[in-house]
């Protein structure tokens, strides 16, 4: 933080009469020659305040899909959407079908034009996002199969319906277990 202050007033061409981390502590409102301890707790808290008020975008906004009661939400993270299982094919005619890439599209628009530049609201109305059950508070995305060929993340090569049938993911860990067994039922 003080590195990044420092820089700041360089870049605007400010000149103190006290070092940076004594103008940085008067910003802050505390006593210029505070400590480094209470220094670090006022930029928490005013970080705090920062995250806490910010605009957030509803996380219902990444998918764009019908979102009755947050059923495709739910049904997403419990692996029960087609972009859970959507492997690209062809049909008889050549056509393909179950293009990922298309079919969840608005995903990346939602990237570039909202979520890059601002805060997505957490997804705590969902079970599996229920921060009072969830003592660690952190999510985590674990990928049974790459499904996209020529992505460069995975084994998966076209022609799909030969070369693309349980293809292992790169962006993924060897840590990563799902019994989906144990996943909760969706009603």
């Amino acid at each position: 933080m003080l590195a990044a202050y420092t820089k700041l007033l360089a870049d605007l061409s400010i000149e103190c009469n006290n070092t940076p981390i004594q103008d940085l502590r008067i910003q802050l409102g505390i006593n210029k020659n505070a400590s480094t301890e209470t220094t670090e707790e006022a930029i928490k808290g005013v970080c705090a305040t920062a995250y806490d008020s910010a605009m957030k975008i509803p996380f219902k906004y990444a998918h764009r899909q019908s979102n009755r009661d947050g059923v495709f939400e739910q049904l997403y993270f419990n692996g029960g959407t087609y972009w859970n299982e959507e492997v690209e094919t062809k049909l008889e005619t050549g056509e393909r079908t179950h293009y990922l890439k298309e079919d969840a599209r608005f995903v990346d628009d939602f990237y570039d034009t909202m979520a890059k530049d601002t805060h997505v609201e957490w997804p705590g109305s969902l079970p599996n996002f229920d921060l009072d059950t969830c003592d660690i508070g952190a999510a985590m995305c674990c990928w049974p199969q790459d499904r996209q060929a020529n992505d460069n993340n995975g084994n998966c090569n076209k022609q799909y319906d030969q070369n693309c049938v349980d293809k292992d993911p790169a962006d993924n860990t060897d840590l990563c277990y799902v019994d989906m067994s144990r996943a909760p039922s969706f009603n």
